[in-house]
């Protein structure tokens, strides 16, 4: 590797957050650094408060390093958008900057971040949980990529219904098409709906998506297959969540 390619590579998170930061400060956001990755990254959020009586929204991503979509899909949404009347927006969009950094999956201890939110977990990850209760989230909304899938797939947690999947899935259908149906990860799949969602599964009570259920937080996770193109990934990412936002 050149040294120039290197240090663009070293550089890739660092330059996505001043980014946030810049349009935090444009948009009126609030900005808050919460922790930092084993190498010294910064963990940060940026947050919309618009009132008690508007319901608190999370988006999350960027918890698998080599899923950019998420991240240039939400600040690409940022730009885009100033109906911020409709929620309290908490954003997320980079879990694992090391992973980010280096495009791979785990970060720099070799750790899947979304296999480590049950008892068994880092400090940075005890970190995050205090915050995401603190925040009392009534919906999150989980972004990542799938290398293996041949089209979008989301599931919810206990408290999501198969009407408001439906309603996702709708709204994505206008941009690629659903997988295919069948199985996916051996859950049945259908209209790019994951249908079952086995709580036994270590891959699921050690995730992320599990732990909100535990604490009755609806969350959904919506997939898109990380063989498109960047660039369709993130508009289909910001096209979504500004209809999204439109219809709360």
């Amino acid at each position: 590797m050149k040294l120039v390619e290197f240090f663009n590579e070293k550089n890739r998170f660092n330059s996505l957050k001043n980014k946030y930061e810049a349009l935090c400060s444009e948009k009126d956001m609030h900005f808050e650094l919460v922790g930092k990755d084993s190498k010294n990254n910064d963990i940060f959020y940026c947050k919309k408060t618009i009132g008690s009586d508007k319901p608190n929204v999370a988006i999350l991503s960027g918890l698998h390093g080599n899923e950019p979509g998420g991240p240039y899909g939400v600040i690409d949404f940022l730009k885009n958008y100033d109906s911020f009347d409709v929620c309290n927006l908490f954003i997320m969009p980079i879990m694992n900057p090391h992973g980010f950094n280096r495009h791979i999956r785990r970060d720099a201890n070799q750790s899947d971040l979304n296999r480590q939110w049950d008892e068994n977990n880092t400090k940075l990850i005890k970190t995050l949980k205090k915050l995401f209760k603190k925040q009392k989230f009534d919906f999150v909304l989980s972004l990542h990529e799938d290398d293996s899938a041949d089209g979008f797939y989301i599931y919810g947690g206990r408290l999501i219904g198969i009407d408001s999947l439906k309603w996702i899935a709708e709204i994505l259908a206008t941009h690629i098409k659903p997988i295919s149906d069948g199985e996916i990860y051996g859950d049945p799949v259908y209209g790019g709906i994951v249908e079952a969602n086995d709580e036994k599964k270590p891959k699921h009570f050690k995730s992320l998506e599990f732990f909100f259920d535990k604490i009755n937080v609806p969350n959904l996770t919506l997939e898109l297959p990380g063989n498109l193109k960047l660039e369709k990934r993130i508009e289909t990412y910001s096209e979504f969540l500004r209809k999204f936002m439109d219809l709360l």
